[in-house]
């Protein structure tokens, strides 16, 4: 049997430091490409057409700023470069977070120009792109509390508008984000549910899983 996920690493670890994530209490630290694109060529050789990059956050790859601030270079030379591997016919992100796409627009789509080419899912009929995010919650104040440094450059305060503002960048590149969301934090409240619903409700007209 052939295999059917060819899992290449592209990073470790994240950064952010979110209370409730394992992986973001770790220091980030980015394969060195030309290790990935070994690991991408002996995995399509032995029969594994569809790439997974496996990381906390795609966008951040490269990233060097202590602010989260994304190395659009860095990024784009990833994708291109795994995409131009021989034998490989798909690349599945497996992670992205929301506030490098408001940081840096234009790197979200270069980077889905190649990989709409290079697509693994449909909706319907048409081409998408998608990976994970973590949408959490709409309450600023667990924000806040739980991960501050979740949507850095920006303050807790933006984080509704940055997840609104990241789902219609992605969507304007037919990419649907895999949102994931937590619920019974502790000390969650009432009105940090509401806050949830209301962001919910915000989102209601944008593609997303």
């Amino acid at each position: 049997a052939l295999p059917i996920y060819g899992c290449v690493e592209i990073s470790r670890g994240c950064g952010r430091n979110c209370q409730f994530c394992t992986p973001t209490m770790q220091k980030k630290r980015d394969i060195p490409l030309e290790r990935i694109l070994e690991e991408v060529k002996t995995t399509a050789n032995e029969g594994s057409s569809r790439i997974t990059l496996v990381t906390e956050d795609l966008f951040l790859y490269g990233a060097k700023d202590p602010r989260f601030v994304p190395d659009k270079e860095a990024v784009v030379k990833l994708v291109k470069s795994v995409a131009n591997v021989p034998r490989v016919k798909a690349i599945q992100p497996s992670h992205t977070s929301l506030a490098p796409v408001v940081a840096d627009p234009s790197m979200v789509k270069e980077i889905a120009e190649v990989l709409i080419d290079y697509n693994w899912y449909y909706h319907g009929s048409k081409a998408i792109i998608t990976s994970e995010t973590g949408l959490e919650t709409g309450s600023v104040r667990l924000m806040r509390k739980y991960m501050t440094g979740k949507m850095l450059p920006y303050k807790p305060e933006q984080w509704p508008e940055i997840v609104s503002q990241s789902f219609g960048i992605m969507n304007d590149c037919d990419w649907y984000p895999l949102a994931t969301l937590i619920i019974g934090l502790p000390d969650e409240l009432e009105e940090d549910v509401n806050a949830t619903l209301e962001l919910m409700d915000n989102l209601h007209d944008y593609s997303a899983f």
